[in-house]
């Protein structure tokens, strides 16, 4: 009995103190149960509209699922925004102060009818997904943005346009994700592009890189509509799936600093013909498997290694390598290998295998580029006679990225208060006419209590300062 007079008097006690601090703001962190809106809901007008000029920093759920919200008023010291804060509100356009230095993750994601966003010109970070699945159609980014983070703009369908800032360094996971950009002029600051970046961005037609990129991540270009690549001399790998399936493309210029094709970089395009410089070591699995069109092939002159199916089913007709080369492979088990037999004079035609898989082939070469490929030479060997066995094929590995989002954040907040059920007593205790009293008289102050609180939140009379921080305390909103 005692246990239930002391939660009573407790409750009764720091209530009024707990809401007394929404008006005097000082509260700058409250978790709000996923079921219900924001407190600060209420302080948007009819219009939709509310103005924040005096807020500083604005706190993660803040405005969470405020449907009705259409527009805000940021004031000039802003300098910070939380995760999910504007998450699935109405707001149709943003213009950010140039004091905003952070977005936090997921800040304005499913914000579907927010279209236009003008940045300030000292924001460093953008938070996960913190434009994901908005109407965005075009988008300024400012120099002093180094890093655009997992997601940030991914399903943004609308998006056809972005001019970027000159001191972007990165771009990362699915930064851009299934939108509508037709064209790319990355600037040479830029040194990496993540994992599928722009995957499935079927309107890229075009892109212009930088002089200092040195990698381009798994899947990054994957399914989009480019038609010419020229890849600068920085590049040094090109990683899994980058560039499979762009049926457009018909033509690649590799840099003189490529090292490595990663497995399935280049399946299923549209390439003609290829010269791989001499830096390339070595060309993974499957790497150009299925590019019909492609005829001709001229290896540089470190080439280490050619990985089983890289060529599977292309079209090609000519295979240029060096001498070093063709001894390398004369003797070696990778899906592009050749034999020749040893017995046959000098001056004859050789007997040239080429054990690459269901391809039409009618001149072989183990020369570079030669420029009268008939003559039988000490450094060229020629055959029209080809013999091409149709393996068993494998089975590919399992796709190794796969390009939707994982481990997000929660896209709802949790309550603050999880209850802990407590054990139910065997038995009813018999209260006293004091005790019955006291409850009531407790029971009373608790009541008047809430129906204070509902009152002030009717009338708007507190204000939101629930995860604000202002310059100055108001009254009102």
């Amino acid at each position: 009995m005692f246990s239930l007079f002391k939660i009573l008097f407790l409750l009764a006690s720091f209530l009024p103190l707990i809401f007394a601090e929404c008006t005097s703001g000082e509260i700058n962190d409250i978790t709000y149960d996923s079921s219900v809106k924001s407190l600060c809901c209420n302080f948007v007008d009819k219009n939709g509209y509310i103005d924040l000029s005096n807020v500083t920093k604005i706190g993660d759920y803040a405005f969470y699922y405020c449907t009705d919200l259409t527009s805000v008023k940021f004031g000039q010291n802003l300098t910070s925004i939380g995760n999910q804060a504007f998450q699935q509100t109405g707001i149709t356009n943003l213009i950010l102060p140039d004091s905003l230095q952070q977005i936090g993750n997921y800040a304005f994601w499913l914000c579907t009818n927010l279209t236009g966003v003008s940045f300030g010109q000292n924001l460093t970070s953008i938070g996960i997904g913190a434009f994901r699945e908005t109407g965005i159609t075009n988008l300024e980014l400012p120099d002093s943005l180094k890093v655009i983070n997992y997601g940030v703009f991914a399903y943004c369908t609308n998006l056809t346009s972005v001019k970027f800032g000159q001191n972007l360094t990165s771009i990362g996971i699915l930064a851009f994700y299934q939108t509508g950009i037709r064209n790319l002029i990355l600037p040479d600051s830029l040194q990496k592009i993540g994992d599928s970046a722009f995957y499935n961005c079927k309107d890229l037609t075009s892109v212009k890189f930088g002089p200092s990129l040195t990698s381009i991540g798994g899947s990054a270009f994957r399914e989009t509509g480019i038609r010419i690549l020229t890849l600068p001399d920085s590049i040094q790998t090109i990683d899994y799936f980058a560039f499979n399936s762009c049926t457009n493309l018909t033509s690649v210029s590799f840099g003189q600093s490529l090292t490595s094709i990663g497995y399935q970089a280049f399946y299923q395009t549209g390439i003609t013909n290829l010269t791989l410089p001499d830096s390339m070591k070595g060309i993974d699995r499957e790497a150009f498997k299925l590019c019909k069109s492609l005829t001709s092939v001229s290896f540089g002159q470190n080439l280490t290694y050619i990985d089983d199916q890289a060529f599977q089913q292309t079209g090609i007709t000519k295979v240029y390598m060096p001498r070093s080369l063709y001894e390398k492979f004369n003797t070696s088990s990778y899906g592009l290998s050749f034999s020749v037999d040893k017995t046959s004079s000098e001056n004859e035609d050789k007997s040239l295998r080429l054990e690459s898989y269901n391809e039409t082939m009618t001149n072989i070469y183990n020369c570079t580029n030669p420029s009268n490929p008939v003559q039988i030479t000490s450094d060229c060997i020629y055959s029209n006679t080809i013999d091409n066995p149709t393996p068993t094929p494998t089975n590919p590995p399992t796709n190794p990225f796969t390009p939707k989002p994982t481990n997000q954040p929660t896209p709802t907040p949790t309550s603050l208060l999880t209850p802990t059920p407590t054990s139910s007593p065997t038995s009813t205790p018999t209260l006293s006419t004091l005790e019955i009293v006291l409850i009531v008289i407790l029971s009373v102050i608790v009541v008047g209590s809430i129906i204070g609180i509902i009152f002030l939140i009717k009338n708007k009379s507190f204000n939101c300062n629930t995860n604000l921080e202002f310059t100055k305390q108001v009254d009102n909103i």
